[in-house]
């Protein structure tokens, strides 16, 4: 936030108060609305989805899945991450959880923050298109087109197919599934082609992501104490490499200090794919590297050999022991695999 300009957060603000109004507006056209469905029974279980025929409370949640795309063009996130913009409002703080394939699991309010708002900041999302929007009982479908800008301006020219040094276009599609106090409880998303646009091209490019990634969890000043990297002692501590990775045979080496011990085991284990980024690969931890920057309580594990029950290997099954129409608190009845990404 230090470097924001002045301009930008002025028209971010803005444009985030006007989504806002437009809320406001659609939540009081609800109240005053010829109901459709006057008989429907109201939902007071804000942990369970909530139907509804009503032509204002589905336009409103069609709305809340457009401001939550809108709000990922830069620099919202910035706003959102450092507590200025909130986005209780199109959240359930209490009860959302939700899955993004081939990413993994996000349990809990932060960890959907994270997701859709700590993950932008990382780049510059500068252009939504919503291919389609569609609201039906309890849930709105989505598919969006997302650029992001790999430079450190922004792209001239509008969104374009990944080109050398200039940005990349990802498609999301999925649903959104809503309460009966109209606010998302979970949510089922996938990124198409995900590997294609963002994978490493080269060998070299792989290393360099390698150095790059450890540099962050080993080096470069953290935001919390200004210490070395975000989790600069996971990656010093010899028992953190002691047999915890049954894919790598990395030998703690006491003079390579916290940075070479973490090179060396990036090194051992399988480089991955982000179409499969919640595995035990290299791929998985430089995805929760970045989330490191918020909650390194959290994320360091995730980051460590150990994989903390996150960057581990899972079979294909496990994707269906696990439904997301529904929030994590009415999931009694349904079967919970074990370790479940944070």
């Amino acid at each position: 936030m230090k470097n924001l300009p002045v301009a930008a957060v002025t028209y971010s603000v803005h444009r985030h108060c006007l989504s806002r109004l437009v809320l406001i507006i659609l939540f009081a056209l609800g109240a005053l609305w010829p109901a459709a469905a006057e008989d429907e029974e109201p939902c007071h279980d804000l942990s369970l989805p909530c139907s509804t025929h009503s032509e204002a409370r589905l336009l409103l949640r069609k709305q809340k899945v457009t401001t939550v795309y809108e709000d990922l063009l830069y620099p919202t996130p910035l706003l959102i991450n450092s507590g200025r913009l909130p986005v209780t409002d199109l959240f359930d703080s209490t009860n959302v959880r939700g899955r993004v394939t081939p990413l993994g699991q996000f349990p809990g309010f932060e960890s959907a923050r994270e997701y859709f708002y700590g993950l932008a900041a990382t780049a510059r999302v500068e252009n939504i298109s919503f291919v389609s929007l569609v609201a039906s009982g309890a849930q709105v479908g989505v598919q969006v087109n997302i650029f992001f800008c790999s430079q450190a301006q922004p792209c001239a020219g509008g969104p374009v197919g990944k080109k050398a040094g200039y940005g990349y276009t990802l498609t999301q599609t999925g649903f959104f599934t809503f309460n009966g106090a109209d606010r998302i409880i979970a949510f089922d998303l996938s990124i198409l082609n995900l590997g294609a646009a963002v994978d490493a091209a080269t060998p070299a490019d792989q290393e360099a992501q390698i150095q790059q990634t450890c540099a962050l969890l080993t080096v470069v000043p953290n935001p919390q104490d200004g210490g070395p990297g975000t989790c600069g002692p996971t990656f010093a501590d010899a028992a953190s490499y002691a047999n915890t990775n049954p894919l790598s045979n990395y030998q703690f080496d006491p003079s390579a200090g916290a940075f070479g011990n973490c090179v060396g085991f990036m090194h051992s284990i399988p480089f991955g794919s982000w179409n499969r980024a919640n595995s035990n690969t290299f791929v998985c931890r430089e995805l929760h590297s970045l989330l490191t920057l918020y909650r390194p309580a959290v994320h360091c594990p995730h980051t460590s050999p150990a994989g903390g029950m996150t960057c581990i290997e899972f079979p294909y099954d496990s994707f269906y022991d696990t439904g997301f129409s529904t929030a994590a608190s009415s999931m009694h009845h349904e079967h919970q695999q074990p370790g479940v990404p944070h």
